[in-house]
């Protein structure tokens, strides 16, 4: 039998122990024995506080099987994956089970509710993708990953937006009907997901990529075919992060960036080597 979470395989002999603690000092009368039973129930505690990092140490070292509604989505809609060898997609299956365990997901709005593990697996693709060939697979502290099903405005941006990085608290947010049409068909709607995380990614690695502002609208419109004005107004921000909108380029229409200007795909391809083989 396979253990797929640790922390639950810790908890049975504990409470075995507190159980045995409490029938021996009722059944010999020696209520003083019962004060013992703090030692199993501090490391109850103890093991509920950590059992996320208990269980994604564990899960590093016996990676449990991807989810098949997650496999069969990422084998559908992501080149990158089908680009990969059996040995890199092993190990991209790994990460992303890691990925998902070791991030918080929520569904935000008049509740906070749970969010479905295929559509984890849909917004994790991204930074496993971007850091499959680095160690840093978690994209350092953004841990936190909030969704909302329509725009939605914040303390930072007081109008309707369909995507944020918010630098200060490491939390990215999404809008879910702006969010999946960018991850399933990517050439007719702008890939929100991999403006986020490039952002995160380029945030933590200290990545400028200087040599992009010589870069606009028109050269993003020559690539694309979208004007300005589509990209805007499907995340809802008059003005974005230039270097996330190429990086997203550079995945969504990598044949004709580098046939349009190879000296930008190889400047990405210098900070997100992964996504030249998309």
């Amino acid at each position: 039998m396979k253990i797929h979470y640790l922390d639950k395989i810790i908890y049975l002999p504990l409470v075995l122990i507190a159980a045995l603690i409490l029938y021996l000092g009722e059944s010999t009368g020696n209520r003083d024995m019962t004060i013992w039973i703090f030692v199993p129930v501090v490391f109850m505690v103890i093991t509920y506080l950590f059992s996320p990092q208990i269980n994604f140490w564990w899960h590093k070292k016996y990676p449990i099987p991807l989810d098949p509604k997650v496999r069969q989505w990422i084998q559908a809609f992501s080149p990158y994956y089908q680009s990969l060898q059996p040995e890199e997609q092993e190990k991209y299956d790994t990460r992303l089970n890691l990925y998902i365990e070791g991030r918080e997901f929520k569904s935000v709005g008049r509740e906070v509710r749970d969010v479905p593990e295929d559509v984890k697996g849909m917004i994790g693709s991204i930074p496993i993708m971007m850091s499959l060939h680095e160690d840093d697979f978690l994209i350092g502290d953004w841990d936190r990953v909030y969704l909302y099903k329509h725009p939605f405005p914040s303390p930072a941006y007081q109008y309707l937006h369909t995507v944020e990085v918010n630098h200060e608290d490491l939390v990215i947010i999404f809008s879910l009907e702006h969010l999946l049409p960018g991850l399933t068909r990517p050439s007719e709607c702008y890939n929100v997901a991999i403006h986020a995380f490039a952002e995160a990614y380029m945030d933590t690695r200290k990545i400028s990529i200087s040599d992009l502002s010589n870069y606009g609208w028109k050269e993003v419109s020559e690539v694309t075919g979208w004007k300005e004005s589509f990209i805007t107004e499907y995340t809802g921000h008059p003005q974005l992060d230039m270097r996330a909108v190429w990086v997203t380029v550079y995945h969504t229409f990598p044949v004709q960036l580098n046939e349009k200007f190879p000296e930008i795909y190889s400047e990405i391809t210098t900070h997100f080597p992964n996504l030249s083989t998309a």
